[in-house]
């Protein structure tokens, strides 16, 4: 069995790959790395909460077989910060 590492797990693509991966009977432990504790629960999944301001502290975390970063934002959101900061 494996374990996935999951980097932008609360966004639109991470949200759905999170799903994708419970169902995938491949994946024993699924491994979320967060700023902020999620509204998910699941006996595969293991949340990691960081500020991300140390990699140090999380290297013992960073093992597992497969890593996705789903790190990014939207067309949106993009736009929503362009016209409030100018």
């Amino acid at each position: 069995m494996k374990t996935a590492l999951v980097f932008g797990s609360s966004g639109l693509v991470g949200q759905q790959l999170v799903q994708l991966l419970i169902q995938n009977n491949s994946y024993q432990k699924i491994k979320l790395f967060v700023r902020k504790k999620p509204n998910i629960q699941n006996p595969k999944i293991e949340i990691i909460e960081t500020k991300f301001d140390n990699l140090e502290i999380l290297s013992p975390e960073i093992k597992g077989d497969d890593c996705f970063f789903c790190i990014g934002t939207t067309k949106k959101i993009l736009l929503i910060r362009q016209n409030t900061k100018g």
